[in-house]
């Protein structure tokens, strides 16, 4: 029914190519129309076929599988606004998506964007995507293992200024000490 409509074919119009997300009752409903003519595409349309799924657990489960990652795709009306803060919301509804760390933890990085419905232009489903940040981490390991080499080539590098300023100037102020004492010991100036 919703093919006829006019949102999705306009008299005079060659060739109708529409996708996008409709909110059903049954549930978000991701679909293709394309219409029925040659291989090539020349040819007059002789209708349109519709391709399409329901969006599920399932839907999850591939995703998360072909791009390597925790996917998840969860209806805005079920998803509460204590789960998303302002700055969220607010980058959502002007860029369209919202990329940050997870938490205080810099190991992962958050992407969500919102999928609008094609009839309505409300916001219908809440997609995020969770990626390790395996670079990030490694980075930080790598400065605090700079930091640790730094403190013991400090403790090192103080020892052995300690050693040299103990052999080249203590040293000698000992001998010059004890050869002042021997002198006032003796009185012998000459």
């Amino acid at each position: 029914e919703f093919i006829r409509s006019r949102q999705f074919h306009y008299r005079g119009e060659e060739h109708v190519n529409r996708r996008g997300l409709l909110s059903l009752p049954e549930g978000a409903f991701v679909f293709a129309v394309r219409d029925v003519t040659s291989s090539d595409g020349t040819a007059e349309s002789n209708g349109h076929i519709l391709f399409g799924f329901f969006v599920s657990a399932e839907t999850e489960e591939l995703l998360s599988h072909l791009v390597q990652h925790k996917v998840r795709i969860d209806p805005v009306s079920a998803v509460s606004e204590e789960l998303l803060s302002k700055e969220m919301l607010q980058s959502i509804a002007e860029t369209g998506s919202f990329v940050a760390p997870v938490g205080s933890d810099v190991s992962t990085l958050q992407g969500l964007t919102a999928i609008s419905d094609v009839i309505t232009g409300e916001p219908t489903l809440l997609l995020s995507v969770e990626v390790p940040r395996d670079i990030a981490v490694q980075g930080q390991q790598t400065v605090v293992l700079f930091l640790w080499v730094m403190l013991v080539a400090g403790f090192i590098i103080t020892l052995v200024v300690l050693g040299l300023f103990e052999f080249i100037v203590l040293r000698k102020l000992s001998r010059l000490d004890t050869a002042v004492a021997t002198i006032g010991r003796s009185g012998d100036l000459g």
